[in-house]
């Protein structure tokens, strides 16, 4: 069984360099971090749109981020709130097209994930990382709204004392609803974001898989950087900008793991 889990790895780790995950990964950090003001825009009209406030979307990103980030999360937030009037007005388009910068790096990522040449047309693939874009907006809409104003956890609460403790269940129900949305959201990435076909429930274990990695990470990386790293001192003020890039980095190698894990497991079903 050892020699197995060490055949496994090593698997892992030559698809990982065979198709250099760090200059994907660096790709959609990259792009990602360029379309965060028209994705929070065009969330932050939505949630608008339902009643929440500038404060509850604050709320929410500070608790998944570094306390370093904090100010510079706040600020990215004020000017999406500044702008948020516009997400329905004739620059919509403009918003959304810029919005999807991200998708299109991810869809390239993914490919390579799974040794996947791109056959779709050109029209496809923009109406799809335009529609990825779309949904990553209302994925984020709808985890939030499930953490400010979801009824289900209020519910158990009265049958589950220790839920009663506000940090306590603060905790939960952001865990809950991030996790929960996020292994729906990568999983429809996988089946769909890609080029070729492939069935939801099979990029479900590399999705979980991610997702789980993806929030040991980035725990691990709050506790580092609020308590042990010097990055203030080091950058300055383009800190925030330095930190969040490297997050998102580091959340979009994960991710490309999740597609090949995805793949070495339907390769091997497919040789039993």
């Amino acid at each position: 069984m050892l020699k197995d889990a060490l055949k496994k790895v090593c698997d892992l780790w030559e698809e990982i360099s065979r198709i250099s995950v760090t200059t994907h990964a660096s790709s959609i950090s990259y792009f990602t971090f360029l379309s965060l003001v028209p994705i929070l825009t065009i969330c932050i009209s939505l949630l608008s749109a339902v009643g929440l406030t500038e404060q509850d979307v604050v709320s929410f990103l500070a608790s998944i981020t570094p306390e370093a980030l904090s100010g510079g999360v706040g600020a990215l937030v004020a000017d999406a709130f500044a702008s948020s009037g516009l997400a329905f007005s004739l620059s919509t388009l403009a918003l959304i097209w810029s919005a999807s910068k991200g998708a299109r790096a991810f869809r390239i990522g993914l490919n390579a994930a799974y040794t996947q040449e791109e056959t779709r047309g050109t029209v496809t693939v923009s109406v799809i990382s335009v529609m990825t874009g779309l949904i990553t907006d209302i994925v984020l809409t709808v985890t939030i709204y499930l953490i400010f104003r979801g009824r289900a956890l209020h519910l158990i609460a009265t049958f589950v004392p220790i839920l009663r403790r506000p940090d306590v269940f603060a905790a939960i129900l952001i865990t809950l609803a991030t996790m929960g949305t996020g292994v729906i959201w990568l999983t429809t990435c996988y089946t769909h974001l890609t080029a070729g076909k492939r069935s939801f429930t099979a990029q479900l274990p590399g999705a979980v898989c991610a997702i789980l990695a993806c929030g040991i990470l980035s725990f691990g990386f709050r506790l580092y950087v609020d308590n042990f790293s010097n990055y203030t001192m080091l950058y300055g003020s383009i800190a925030t900008v330095a930190l969040l890039l490297l997050w998102m980095y580091m959340v979009s190698y994960v991710l490309i793991l999740g597609g090949i894990i995805n793949r070495l497991i339907a390769r091997e079903r497919s040789n039993t």
